[in-house]
Formats: C-alpha cells, structure tokens, sequence
C-alpha cells in the first residue's frame, strides 16, 4: 500500500509539474502581450481593430450573436439578406471558439478582444508542447516557444486578417510530420489501432483541428510539407508504400475541410456557383514569399537605423502583406542555419554518429527548402495557382511555418549547447537570466511599437461617435425598418471607392440592434442583383423604388463621393422633405423616408400599392457570370470582358411570365466564331474588331434562363492585364414588352 501511494504520489507531483509548466508558459504570453499592447489604456469593449477587413470578422461575430451562426443574417443584405454559401470558410473550429466566447457575452467588440486575446497562449501552447515531446528542456521551450508566439505576422494578423492569427494548429501538425520522417509514425501502426490509438487519434485531431482554422491555407501548405516528407522517407527506404501514410492523412485534411464547408457545396451543387471571389493566377506571384522579407527586421522597427532599412526596402515592387512575415534576429538564425545545414550538412551514413536533434534538423531542413519552394515569386506555388488552384494565392502565408522551423531549430541547437556547458547550479542560474534576457531582446526586436501600441483612445472616440450615431438613427426609425446604404459597394471584396474603405458601411449594423441593412449582399445572389438593378437609375426613381420596397430611410457615407455626396444631398432634400441625421463627424447621414412614403401612399389605392410592391420586389434580373468580368467604362461608353466562355442568366423572380428585348453589340480584338446557345434560340456568328448588334426578344416564365456564350477567337495580349480577354459585350440595354 504504501508503495502504491509512492507511486500516485509520483504520478500527482508529474501531473502538478506539467499543470505548472504550461500554465506559465500560457500566463508568461499574456503578460507580455499585455505589456506590449498596453493593454492597461484598452477599453476591452472596444474592439482593438475597428476597419478593413476586421469589421467583416466583427460581423461574423455579430451574426453568430444574433443569428446564432455565421451562414445567415436577416439584419445585413437587404432587401432579401445575406446568406454567406457562397464564400466558404472552414473555420469551424474559430466560429465554435466564438459561440462559447457569445455565451458570456453579447457584446461582439468584446468578443473580438477576447479572440484576438486567445490566440497568444494557444500559439504559446502548442508550440511548448511540441518542443517538449521532443525531449527540450523545459526553460528552452518555454523561450523558443514565447518568440514564436510573437513574430510580427501574428499581430498583424490579429489586427486586420484575423482568421490567420489562428496558427496554433503549426507546431502540432510539423510534429507529426517529423514523426513520419522519423519513421516513428508509419503506415503499419495506422492499421495497428489497438496499440498505437492514442497516436492516430491525436494526429487525426490535428489534421482536423489544421483544417477548421487558417481558411484553407494552412490545411493545403501542411499537405505539401507532408507530401514532401512522405518523399523524403520512400527515398530513404526505397519504398514507394512509405508514401502511404502521408498521402492518407493529406486525403483526410481534404475531407476535413469539405466537412467544414459541406453546407457551401450542398448549396453549389443546388444553386451552382456565382463567381464571387475570382482569383488570377498572377496573384500568386504578387502575394508570394519574399525570402529577404524574412530576414529584414519588422517594420517600424524600435531602432531607427533599422526600421529606415525595412521602409526602404518596403518600397520595391511585390511588397505586399509578405512585409510582416519577419523572423527577427534570432529566428533568422535559425533560417540561416537551415538553409546552410541542407547545403553543406554532411552525409553521415551511420545514424548512431547523429543525435536526436541533428536528425530533427535534418528534417526541419528539408521542410524548409519545401517551403521556400513552394512559396517563393515564381516558385512552385505560381505553377499551382497557374494550372490547378489559383484561390491559394497568398503564398507569403507560409511564413509561419519557416518561424516554427527556424525557431525549433535555434531552440534545438540551444537545448544541446546547455546538456554540455550547463551543469552545475551556478550555470543553471546563469542560464536563466540569459535566457530572459534573450527573450526580452528578441521580443522586442520582433514586435515594434508600430504593430503593438494601438490607439485606443482615438479608436474609441471614432467608435462611440460611430455608436451614438447609430443609436439615435435607431430611435427614429421602427423595429426591423430597413435601411438603404450609398454608395453601392458589391460584397465581399468590393474595393476602396473615394476615400471609403469596402467594409465601411458596415458600421451601422455593426452598432445597431433593431436595423436592417442593405450593405452585404452576397454579390451575384438576389439581394446584390436587385441592388445592381436599383443603382442604375436615376435618383428620383431610386427613391420611389425603395419607398415601394418597404425601405424606411436612406444612408449616406459621404467618404464614398468625389464631391462628399453634395449634389447627391441636395437632390433627396428636396425628394424627401426632411433634415438628415447627421453624424458627430460629418461624415454619415441619414434620410427619413416615412414623409415621402405617405405621400406617395395617399397618391393611390392599397391595391395599386401591393402591385408596385410586388413589381419592384420581385423584379426580373439580369447576371454576367461564369466568365464575364466586371463592367468597365462609364455610361454609354461601357463594356466587359470575357473569358472563352461565358453566361448571361436572366432570373425571373415573379410569379408570372416576363416579356423582354435584350440589345448589345459583341466586339473581338482578334476574329472568331462565336456560338450563343439558350432555350430559346442558337445563334452562329463571326466576330471581329468591328461591334456586331445583336437584338432579341424573349418571352421568359418563372425562374432562371440562360445565354451560353463561346468563342474560340485568339488571346488578347494586354501588357500589364493578366485576365483572359477573349471578347467583349458593350452597349447593353434591356427593357419590358
């Protein structure tokens, strides 16, 4: 008995020393990140990021508050709202996280804080507890993994893409990379459950926790690492089932993340696809890695002479976001020493002559030269998004896996130094303020002020000014009354217009309860065509539209307009006879249109009403997809580009049959045959340099109908447009029979 007690006592000190260990691992990379941010100045209910790409997370956390999940939103989207299918995300695992973050709170800013928050011991975390699986002392992990929980692109990332801040699943998903190149995972214990369980559910785990987080991008770099270590161990072997197990586990990540976006697919395969986030190939060469990014300090840099380096250096072409993917000095040691160690490491044939670690950098070696590969302008990864994948675009992303390389193989070379230099208790002691101190300085050379300090206090001036402003629109208005935003901006990814950012008009959903809005509509789906549709006419007749629809007010963000939407104001002043709700800034009004719905009501019966309404509600609309690009041009000199092949689809949303002529001209820079194909008609005919009209009268029932185009005219070579330019479609005009 008493030995018994021995042990569980045994057992309960190893379980407390663990508990302690990293629970000060996650607490140290709090307080630092505490220190860095300040976070002493924060109101925590402010969001720290408020603009671009953040305010879509903060919708996606507001539509999980509201709507209890991120796929549909009745308060956004107006007047049919928004349905998110048709931009998959496969973060599960994030959308979760904030689901059990709303159950304490519905407060979406604080939300967002504690997410951004959370990240930093989770990174923490994981990349502890890899370093300590593999046999590294416990106060060199804790080092190692502090540094690469704040390299810059996690704060920048945090900030702004927020969704790629999650990289905790990186540590975890290269160790079991390294297990398969250590031959310490393989093929035969996958099918040996019973006495291997632990291991393939826990590498299972991963590969589904890497493809709930990171947006696709860390799930399709960790299947090239894996594939690449999947060659590395059937070379050595010379046996091509070697490549089995990592080829097994790349097929599960796919799986994982079709699970993820199953209800996506589901409605392709029901609706079909609309295009809504197109990529061209050639992004993958200006979104790739940069491998004198990595070595350059941060940008902003605490010392002078080296942030002037990084500004000039940022001025040369193809800086893009590869600018934050910066090692730091002590992680571009380790990169140094990886690149070099696959260059001029030598062969030694005998294993017994190599230790752990020296095989552990071996394999991170190789992982790295994969990465480079891949990654680099005009790498491999620019022949992938050329001929197979062009969504993955932004290369430069893998950066996170090169700094848990690069870190690991520092910490590796560190850990080994001190089982030979630091033994007795003096070294020990020694050691440890070395390695504070090296943490400190290698924090600090990651994070610059720039990215840390935020400006809480100014943010939170434009926030509650943006707050107040929301709230008394809301007092004026209804329950539920809709809202129509200007200026008309598509979604997702609609572009800067004047000095307003994509995003912005966000910001009245984003501080209101009780709200509709028209801003985010899934672009191409029915709300975005009917909005298309409504910002083609004139003002008067926009105004009549909305009131028919049920629109309740109009909102202005007048940074959307060369002239700060003057003349625009001027024009609904007179229409609706009322004085706008105005911003504190200046920068936001809102029009009442109650006064002008009345009068137009009192104009006509109720019947006569109900019939407008159905008219503009349940209009006819018309879509250039699936290899038309977007119109260029302005008024009657307008046309779009397309592909060589293309369709038009005229979606009838009533309940009765349409008439309508549709009228354009089609013009080829190079000559062609071009075969137009519907229901209704097929036409044969050659296209050049001279516009050729091209009318029709179609009489279309409820539903959707389409025109096929295709031509097999050359390529036009436009120096500096990468697109595919085949032919053009200029001069359109539709009107009812």
């Amino acid at each position: 008995m008493q030995e018994l007690a021995a042990r569980l006592g045994a057992l309960q000190g190893k379980a407390l020393q663990k508990f302690a260990e990293y629970a000060g691992v996650a607490i140290v990379s709090l307080i630092i990140l505490y220190q860095l941010m300040e976070l002493s100045k924060a109101d925590f209910r402010i969001p720290f990021s408020y603009g671009g790409d953040a305010q879509t997370f903060l919708l996606f956390i507001k539509s999980i508050v509201d709507e209890g999940w991120v796929l549909h939103n009745n308060y956004v989207g107006m007047p049919y709202g928004l349905a998110l299918y048709d931009f998959p995300l496969s973060d599960t695992f994030t959308f979760l996280l904030i689901k059990f973050f709303s159950f304490f709170t519905k407060d979406h800013g604080l939300i967002f804080n504690l997410f951004f928050i959370s990240h930093f011991p989770f990174t923490a975390l994981t990349s502890f507890y890899v370093f300590r699986h593999f046999g590294v002392r416990w106060l060199t992990a804790t080092a190692g993994a502090l540094l690469y929980t704040f390299i810059p692109y996690h704060l920048t990332r945090s900030q702004g893409h927020c969704f790629y801040a999650g990289f905790y699943a990186v540590p975890l998903i290269v160790m079991v990379a390294l297990w398969i190149a250590s031959d310490k995972f393989t093929i035969d214990d996958l099918f040996s459950f019973r006495q291997n369980a632990k291991k393939i559910i826990a590498t299972l785990g991963i590969c589904l926790l890497l493809a709930s987080t990171g947006t696709f991008y860390y799930a399709f770099f960790a299947c090239a690492l894996l594939l690449s270590v999947g060659i590395l161990v059937a070379v050595r072997h010379q046996q091509m089932h070697k490549l089995l197990l990592p080829v097994t586990l790349i097929v599960f990540i796919v799986f994982s993340l079709a699970a993820n976006v199953l209800p996506n697919l589901i409605y392709f395969y029901r609706h079909g696809t609309v295009g809504v986030v197109e990529r061209n190939p050639a992004d993958a060469e200006m979104m790739g890695l940069k491998i004198a990014q990595l070595l350059l300090p941060a940008s902003g840099h605490r010392i002078e002479a080296f942030a002037e380096i990084k500004k000039q250096y940022d001025s040369h072409p193809f800086t893009t976001e590869n600018t934050d993917s910066s090692l730091g000095i002590i992680g571009s040691i380790g990169f140094l020493v990886l690149v070099g160690w696959i260059l001029f490491r030598r062969n030694q044939s005998n294993k017994s002559e190599r230790t752990d670690s020296c095989q552990l950098i071996d394999y991170l070696s190789v992982m790295n030269a994969t990465a480079l590969l891949v990654a680099t302008i005009g790498g491999f990864g620019t022949l992938v998004a050329f001929f197979v994948l062009p969504q993955i675009r932004s290369y430069n992303r893998i950066s996170v896996f090169i700094a848990f390389f690069s870190f690991f193989t520092v910490v590796l070379l560190a850990d080994r130094m001190t089982q030979r230099w630091v033994v007795i208790s003096w070294q020990k002691a020694v050691w440890v303020i070395v390695l504070i101190v090296i943490v400190s300085l290698g924090v600090m050379d990651e994070v610059s002020p720039k990215l840390a300090r935020l400006a809480y206090e100014g943010m939170k001036v434009v926030y509650q000014e943006d707050t107040e402003f929301v709230e008394r629109v809301e007092t004026s208005l209804p329950a539920g009354a809709m809202i129509f935003q200007f200026p008309y901006i598509p979604f997702p990814e609609g572009g800067t217009q004047g000095s307003m950012l994509d995003y912005d008009l966000l910001k009245g959903y984003l501080h209101s309860h009780k709200l509709r809005w028209s801003f985010g509509a899934m672009r191409g789906r029915s709300s975005d065509l009917w909005q298309q549709q409504l910002v083609a006419k004139q003002l008067p007749e926009i105004v009549q539209t909305l009131a028919y629809a049920g629109f309740n007010a109009i909102y202005i963000d007048r940074h959307g307009y060369k002239d700060n939407a003057v003349d625009m104001e001027r024009q609904l002043s007179e229409l609706t006879a009322v004085t706008p709700v105005i911003s504190k800034n200046q920068r936001l009004a809102v029009y009442d249109l109650a006064t002008y719905k009345k009068k137009l009501q009192d104009g006509q019966s109720q019947a006569e009403w109900n019939t407008k309404q159905e008219e503009v509600l349940h209009p006819l609309f018309i879509s250039w997809s699936k290899g038309f690009y977007g119109l260029e041009g302005e008024g009657e000199n307008s046309w779009r580009w397309c592909k060589r092949s293309g369709e038009l689809h005229m979606i009838n949303t009533s309940t009765r049959t349409k008439s309508i002529s549709l009228q354009f001209m089609l013009k080829a820079e190079n000559e062609g045959d071009m075969l137009i194909t519907s229901s209704y008609f097929v036409e044969k005919l050659k296209v050049n340099q001279t516009p050729q009209l091209l009318t029709k009268s179609l009489v279309l029932p409820p539903g959707e109908h389409i025109l096929k185009f295709v031509c097999n005219a050359p390529k036009v070579i436009a120096p500096g447009d990468p697109r595919e330019l085949i032919f053009n479609v200029s001069g359109f005009k539709r009107s009812s029979e």
